[in-house]
């Protein structure tokens, strides 16, 4: 029996007006005498940046930090640079409204004594944070009491994204008989800035999350996702995007459309415009291969 292959992405969802939008902190001496983060880890994950130049910020959108679940703590470690004092403080926007002054987003800020001194920090995810947020961390000498959006002399600011798990209300995960076996997977798939080529194979996983590749979609724009298909022909493929937020994608509107490819080995083209909608949203993407059937 043929089954199906699943892929997962992370998805910016842009209002097409004017809008909110995150702040940049400013520094006006930076990194330059040796006030920076070096690195920022969580678990295995690791980031490592050192000094930055002007305007000594930096949003990294790789990678994608994960191990965050919602009611259970997690620790984030935060290395100093080179100059022994300075102060770091780390927030996670965890209602994903883009600011971080909510109560229980600023996580803490500690103070390095010694250069290249790695700091701890544990984040207590509350309920309710929604899946795809930003993780602000700040370094500045001299100061206490570090504001997210703060003017700096000495110091610099690294954003990144992390994805958090509900530990209510995770997101499903397909679950197949024969999976790819039979040459029924995503060889590739490409939306927008997204180019996840040549990733699926026969007898391959039949189910991954790709939390470090992103992209931006813009409400009330149309798109085209290409996916090349497998060496099965008579596949179903179908893209979703959870529009909401609510961990399904089951919504009215949630479906971006579906196609079926004729032949194996083919480029299939999956014509779909964004729903309107006004709220900036950090959420997923799925990409489903099912044989010979409608999803």
């Amino acid at each position: 029996m043929k089954n199906f292959f699943s892929l997962i992405f992370l998805l910016a969802l842009l209002s097409s007006r004017a809008g909110a939008q995150y702040c940049t902190p400013t520094f006006s001496t930076g990194s330059t005498a040796g006030d920076f983060i070096q690195e920022v880890a969580v678990g295995t994950q690791l980031s490592t940046t050192g000094a930055s130049v002007a305007p000594y910020y930096q949003y990294l959108t790789s990678p994608v930090f994960s191990g965050f679940t919602t009611g259970f703590s997690t620790t984030i470690r935060v290395r100093s640079g080179t100059f022994a004092s300075n102060v770091y403080a780390v927030w996670i926007d965890y209602n994903g409204d883009q600011i971080f002054t909510d109560a229980t987003e600023k996580i803490g800020e500690l103070s390095s004594t010694v250069a290249n001194q790695d700091l701890f920090f544990t984040a207590n995810v509350p309920a309710g944070a929604i899946s795809i947020t930003r993780m602000r961390v700040v370094c500045s000498y001299n100061l206490t009491g570090l504001a997210a959006c703060g003017t700096f002399t000495y110091g610099e600011a690294e954003d990144y994204n992390v994805s958090i798990t509900n530990s209510s209300n995770p997101y499903c995960i397909p679950v197949p008989v024969s999976g790819t076996s039979f040459g029924d997977f995503i060889q590739s798939f490409s939306l927008n800035t997204i180019s996840n080529l040549n990733t699926g194979f026969q007898n391959g996983p039949s189910y991954t999350y790709y939390s470090n590749l992103s992209t931006s979609l813009t409400y009330g724009t149309a798109y085209t996702a290409t996916i090349f298909s497998g060496t099965a022909a008579g596949n179903t493929y179908a893209v979703w995007i959870d529009l909401n937020g609510d961990n399904d994608f089951l919504d009215a509107g949630e479906k971006m459309g579906e196609i079926t490819n004729v032949a194996a080995n083919t480029s299939n083209l999956l014509n779909f415009t964004l729903p309107a909608g006004t709220s900036v949203l950090n959420t997923r993407l799925r990409v489903r291969a099912v044989y010979s059937s409608t999803l």
